[in-house]
């Protein structure tokens, strides 16, 4: 796994077994589980460990060490069913991902690894399964140190046809002995070319460049805290590289190559074909299971998304078409013509079919409107109805008090007094009014009578009951006198 982004992101893995994962998401599929439950039989326990090495300046690509150099995390929980492991992904190192079984089985066992990532890095995470093109050849060497505490070997890495003239290699010096601190070298002509700057415990590894076919010298050296060499402890060397290379112990060095046996037991080229590596990819019983009803119901068309899509397109047709044209000396293409030709008719009918949808469509408008005035006008004509039965109601109300007063007037017409005359001239001036009242009810009722013979219009209408305001104004008025009117006399009479 490399981050090839810019910041830090959280990587979570899970390991388990995949058969097992299999039975647990078609659970739902069966009416029960077996008698002696889901995943009852024993497995190996599984492990997961996380490694990195770094990658000076971010150059991945056949510079990468086969030895990773530093430890990250591992699953802390070791157990049969999934283990997992969480750990922060740095820009600019690789990391490697190692699943572990705790027991050999005698047969291919599938395992299942799940990498988690935050959905806004997904793009800057490279992660790749390990292949037999990625392992690397390795030469391995066994013996002690000599009495300065040093070994030498001579490298040459080989040449081949077609490929670059740099093999890159990782030199890897490990001793049992705890107090020995260990440290790597490499020169060219006696000249130095590449070597650890400090010292390490009980292994050294170094990533170095060779040029192919150049003899290199490689020495290594143990001391420990007291910078005292440490003379004939056991040494072991791995060497990986690229390509082929050969590795020549010099004389009296104590190292010898190491026997097929002990080359068995690592991976490398010659060991690939006995090694099951995994591939990338999603199955499908972790995939949510959809109905055909969901999916139809998924599929939608956007019309306008579609509307650019066909524009795109007719412009490559005529894009096509011009070439075509131009090719053939200005003859165009029958068959585009036809094409373009139809496409033209069908365009104008649906145009057509515009306009004809926007003029019903005017034409429900207007004949809603109309409807709408005619309810109105219904409406006002009961309104003017009602209010021209309220008039009359009030007008023979003031008839009857208006009797009332006369004959009141007509028994005490013998007084002569000031105040009898003031009470006619009363009486005079509520006839009056009360006439003009009769005369504008008439003439109202006329109104209504004429405008539900014609039909009537909506300012008509407004009018008739701005008239009946009026009227009912003044009959409160002429109410209000006639109830006065007798109080008037009484105190006359007292």
């Amino acid at each position: 796994m490399i981050n090839v982004g810019d910041k830090p992101t959280t990587v979570s893995a899970f390991l388990s077994y995949a058969e097992r994962d299999l039975q647990r998401n078609k659970r739902h599929l069966t009416t029960a589980d077996p008698p002696s439950g889901l995943g009852a039989d024993e497995r190996p326990l599984l492990s997961l460990y996380v490694m990195k090495s770094k990658v000076p300046e971010r150059r991945y690509v056949g510079v990468l060490s086969p030895y990773v150099e530093e430890y990250v995390a591992h699953s802390v929980v070791t157990n049969a069913w999934c283990v997992s492991a969480r750990w922060t992904l740095e820009p600019g190192d690789v990391y490697a991902v190692l699943a572990v079984m705790a027991e050999g089985t005698t047969h291919e066992v599938p395992l299942r690894l799940t990498l988690y990532t935050p959905p806004d890095d997904a793009t800057q995470i490279m992660c790749k399964p390990l292949t037999p093109a990625n392992e690397w050849h390795v030469t391995a060497l066994h013996g002690h140190t000599d009495a300065q505490g040093l070994s030498q070997i001579e490298l040459l890495p080989s040449a081949a046809e077609g490929t670059s003239s740099l093999v890159q290699a990782a030199l890897v010096m490990e001793t049992e002995t705890p107090e020995a601190f260990c440290s790597i070298a490499t020169e060219l002509d006696r000249v130095p070319h590449k070597m650890l700057v400090k010292y390490q415990q009980q292994q050294a590894v170094l990533s170095v460049p060779f040029a192919a076919g150049s003899m290199y010298t490689m020495t290594t050296r143990c001391i420990n805290q007291r910078q005292e060499p440490v003379r004939n402890t056991p040494l072991k060397l791995l060497l990986y590289s690229e390509r082929p290379l050969q590795a020549t112990p010099q004389p009296g060095a104590g190292l010898s190559l190491a026997p097929n046996k002990m080359l068995d037991t690592l991976v490398s080229k010659a060991t690939a074909d006995q090694i099951i590596y995994g591939d990338e990819g999603h199955p499908e019983d972790s995939k949510r299971q959809v109905t055909d009803a969901e999916k139809e119901k998924e599929e939608q068309n956007d019309p306008t998304v579609l509307h650019a899509v066909i524009s795109e397109l007719e412009e490559q047709r005529d894009l096509i078409a011009a070439f075509a044209k131009s090719e053939l000396k200005g003859e165009p293409d029958p068959q585009m013509e036809r094409l373009r030709a139809a496409n033209n008719e069908l365009r104008e009918q649906a145009q057509n079919l515009n306009l004809e949808l926007k003029r019903a469509k005017a034409i429900v408008a207007r004949n809603e409107q109309a409807s709408r005035a005619t309810d109105k006008e219904d409406q006002g004509a009961g309104s003017g109805a009602e209010s021209l039965a309220t008039l009359k109601q009030q007008l023979a109300e003031a008839q009857r008090a208006n009797a009332t007063l006369q004959e009141t007037v007509g028994k005490m017409s013998g007084g002569g007094d000031s105040a009898m005359q003031a009470l006619n001239a009363q009486l005079i001036e509520t006839q009056k009014e009360l006439a003009q009242s009769k005369a504008s009810v008439q003439r109202l009722e006329t109104d209504l009578k004429a405008q539900r013979a014609s039909g009537g219009s909506g300012g008509s209408g407004g009018g008739g009951n701005e008239e009946v305001a009026k009227l009912r104004e003044q009959n409160r008025e002429l109410k209000k006198k006639l109830d006065e009117a007798p109080k008037s006399a009484a105190c006359v009479l007292l």
